[in-house]
Parts: C-alpha cells; structure tokens; sequence
C-alpha cells in the first residue's frame, strides 16, 4: 500500500502562512516504528511580528 498524507495550511488574508498541519497514516515497516493503522500528526503554527 502506498503512503497516505494529507496536509492543511492556514492562511491569513495577504496570504500569509500561519500554521501547517499533515495527518500521515503508518503503514508496516515505517521509520518510526509505530504500529500499523495508527497515524502521525505533525503541527506547526506562527504569529508574524507586526
């Protein structure tokens, strides 16, 4: 079976990257030694300096 990802950004108006998120679903033999069926969420936010 292939690797499933998925990702969402978070905008605000002019397009500005405030956070990031990708949801990956863990197949046999993955990296990171997490059992088959379970998923990785990996986040990241960002409030820009004004």
């Amino acid at each position: 079976m292939p690797d499933k990802i998925q990702c969402t950004v978070a905008v605000d108006e002019t397009c500005n990257v405030l956070g990031f998120q990708s949801l990956k679903l863990v197949t046999q033999g993955n990296i990171y030694e997490v059992a088959a069926g379970w998923d990785i969420m990996m986040q990241w936010a960002f409030k820009p300096i004004k």
